[in-house]
């Protein structure tokens, strides 16, 4: 199934672009972080319920981006997510940025943890706390994408400005 799908259009501010008129990377990602908990809101699981209910809060340990073009300024896009599946301890969750024509620009994956306010710990997935996204319940823990190792860059000319 895959979970819900939210969107949202949204207009590249000039703060959020650098010189060259581009989306900062760091945007990208607090708007992602923005547009996953609008969508909490409207299903009833936002950052507040969850603190209130649970005492936990949502913690994101790895973004996996893959960037076809950068947004830029006073573009209009089309940012899309999904919470795709879950497990006891980690849920996983899609991010598209397109722009007017359906083209896509960025493509984020992220992995999320709960963790306890107080002991700052990560805690178990409560099925209660993910049944609104309709997420799958998977049993298998997605591995992070693997970094060559050093020895493989050597002899590589660098790049200095």
């Amino acid at each position: 199934m895959m979970g819900i799908r939210y969107q949202q259009d949204y207009i590249v501010p000039f703060y959020e672009s650098d010189r060259f008129k581009k989306m900062r990377i760091s945007s990208l990602l607090a708007v992602a972080l923005q547009i996953s908990g609008e969508q909490s809101v409207s299903l009833g699981r936002s950052d507040v319920w969850v603190s209130e209910h649970y005492h936990y809060f949502w913690a994101v340990i790895e973004y996996e981006l893959d960037i076809t073009r950068l947004p830029v300024f006073s573009e209009k896009i089309t940012i899309e997510t999904q919470a795709t599946s879950y497990n006891n301890f980690f849920c996983y969750r899609n991010f598209t940025f397109k722009d007017e024509n359906g083209n896509l620009l960025v493509e984020i994956k992220s992995t999320w943890v709960l963790m306890d306010q107080e002991s700052r710990k990560i805690e178990r997935v409560a099925d209660d706390i993910v049944a609104p996204y309709a997420s799958d319940k998977i049993s298998k823990i997605i591995r992070p994408h693997k970094f060559l190792k050093a020895e493989v860059f050597e002899g590589a000319s660098q790049v200095r400005y």
